[in-house]
């Protein structure tokens, strides 16, 4: 049995052990599909303020996890997202990760809906809120549309936890059969 280990960094901190077959579809020629809201996480861990501690926050987390003998790859978020928590994740899974897990990395825009993504403004701190295509605006109430640490809930988190492994499964799985050709 094989899983695949989420991190989020933004809004919040959330960590996530995944089983992989439950993930993704068999046929890779198929856009992955996305679970119903009833699959849920092997195990799954959430922080409330990632600004100011992530460096702690995140080997604390670590450690309340079971079944790491049972990982064998990772995703985690590449941006936006507030610059130190992001680079403390990526920071994180390099730290983490073996020579044998593979590191899925992606978007936070990439794990909304479809027709979330044009519209969304993620907070960067400071006030700063940034789009899909890097706009900048400097306002301190939320944008019609902005997620933030103030405007999520753990539903939320734990959806798009799903999200991005349910992605990059079938991304490494995609690769690891196009390589083996």
């Amino acid at each position: 049995m094989s899983h695949i280990l989420t991190l989020l960094t933004f809004p919040l901190v959330a960590i996530a052990i995944w089983q992989k077959d439950d993930l993704i579809s068999t046929n890779l020629d198929q856009t992955p599909r996305l679970h119903p809201d009833s699959l849920q996480p092997v195990a799954w861990v959430i922080h409330s303020d990632p600004k100011p501690a992530c460096e702690v926050v995140l080997p604390t987390l670590w450690h309340q996890l079971p079944h790491h003998y049972t990982i064998t790859s990772m995703a985690t978020l590449n941006e936006p997202g507030p610059f130190t928590a992001t680079r403390a994740g990526q920071s994180f899974t390099k730290g983490v990760a073996t020579p044998d897990w593979p590191v899925f990395t992606i978007s936070f825009f990439d794990l909304l809906d479809p027709e979330l993504q044009e519209t969304a403004w993620l907070d960067t701190g400071g006030h700063h809120w940034v789009n899909r295509h890097g706009h900048v605006i400097s306002q301190s109430t939320a944008p019609l549309y902005g997620i933030s640490s103030n405007t999520c809930s753990e539903s939320d988190m734990l959806m798009w936890s799903k999200r991005l492994a349910t992605l990059g499964c079938h991304f490494l799985k995609n690769n690891r059969n196009h390589s083996a050709k």
